[in-house]
């Protein structure tokens, strides 16, 4: 008997019908299922992974902070160079949170137009918006000309001392 004919009596057909719905449906649970088990294992992957990446990131910090002190900027120095590469001191510059997409929506209600770059969607004009905002001490911002708090918006002031380290290029690996 060919396997790619359909039954003839109308119970066959509906029984046929409702076995490959029910299978359908059995599978498609299965894919829900096996997706939401990779969400959770992505996520226990990204979370095993950011323990070591901050861990690195710390020392990191800390390390330059020690570089930062070998670097006699009290007396105008403000680079060392070594067989390795270029270590130069410098202040760390305002870190800008421009929040959510609804934050942006609602702190754009408020802006003057020259403060809005209108592209595909509305979006803060960044530049012109560091120029006409004020950033309290608690890294609020608010906009210069009414006072008024741009909620969600904040800013992590700057002026931390820390290194910008410049390698030599690999084609000097006597120097390394």
């Amino acid at each position: 008997m060919d396997d790619n004919k359909f039954p003839t009596f109308a119970g066959d057909r509906a029984a046929g019908i409702m076995d490959r719905q029910r299978r359908i449906k059995e599978l498609q649970d299965k894919q829900t299922e096996i997706k939401e088990s990779q969400k959770r294992e992505i996520a226990r992957i990204k979370d095993f992974y950011s323990t070591y990446l901050d861990k690195a990131e710390n020392e990191i910090d800390r390390l330059k902070a020690e570089l930062y002190g070998f670097i006699d900027v009290k007396n105008g120095e403000t680079s060392v160079t070594t067989s390795l590469g270029n270590v130069q001191a410098r202040l760390t510059s305002d870190k800008w949170d421009w929040g959510n997409a609804t934050t942006k929506r609602k702190a754009i209600a408020k802006l003057p137009a020259e403060l809005i770059t209108v592209k595909e969607i509305k979006e803060f004009n960044k530049a012109e918006l560091r120029k006409h905002t004020t950033v309290a001490p608690n890294g609020q911002v608010i906009l210069t000309e009414t006072g008024e708090i741009l909620d969600g918006i904040t800013v992590e002031k700057g002026g931390k001392p820390t290194v910008t380290i410049k390698y030599r290029k690999k084609d000097n690996d006597e120097a390394l």
